[in-house]
């Protein structure tokens, strides 16, 4: 309940930026959570309020249960998975639209769920997938420097040696 009054501030004050940037260039570009679908209203509510609109350039503008998964919701361009995995969920999801992109690039907080996604591979589907740590995470370990140099390589992501031994 407390997710109905709670105001968000993104992770990065770049992120809504960075989406719009995407959209702009007519990229499809949804979201996966694990939020359940009683929340998706407020989690519209939310996103809206930092100037994030999914469903502007989402795969389809259609709401709907997911048929073989009806705990899975997909509304304004965000799949809300209350139970499955968001890999078993992304399946479902392009199985149902009969939708096959040529290549998704998947961002999340939590290795597993980047992992959950390698079914996309064998599937023919090009994928990438990032787990994001935010540096206070990771507190002493985290180099500005190393980071900035992989950013600039990112068509190769460069492990940190690499950006190291390039400095």
């Amino acid at each position: 309940a407390i997710e109905m009054v709670t105001k968000v501030v993104p992770i990065e004050k770049t992120t809504p930026e960075v989406i719009a940037q995407v959209q702009q260039k007519t990229i499809r570009c949804m979201a996966i959570t694990t939020r359940s679908p009683c929340l998706a209203h407020t989690t519209i509510k939310q996103l809206a309020s930092i100037g994030i609109d999914l469903n502007l350039t989402s795969p389809t503008n259609a709401s709907f249960f997911l048929t073989n998964l009806p705990q899975v919701e997909f509304r304004d361009g965000i799949l809300f998975t209350d139970g499955p995995s968001k890999g078993s969920a992304f399946k479902a999801f392009l199985r149902q639209l009969r939708y096959r992109p040529k290549k998704v690039i998947f961002i999340d907080d939590k290795l597993h769920y980047v992992e959950d996604l390698n079914f996309l591979e064998k599937e023919g589907i090009a994928y990438l997938g990032f787990h994001y740590v935010n540096e206070n995470q990771y507190g002493e370990s985290y180099d500005a420097k190393v980071a900035a140099t992989q950013l600039e390589a990112f068509t190769s992501i460069l492990s940190d040696n690499a950006a190291r031994a390039q400095q």
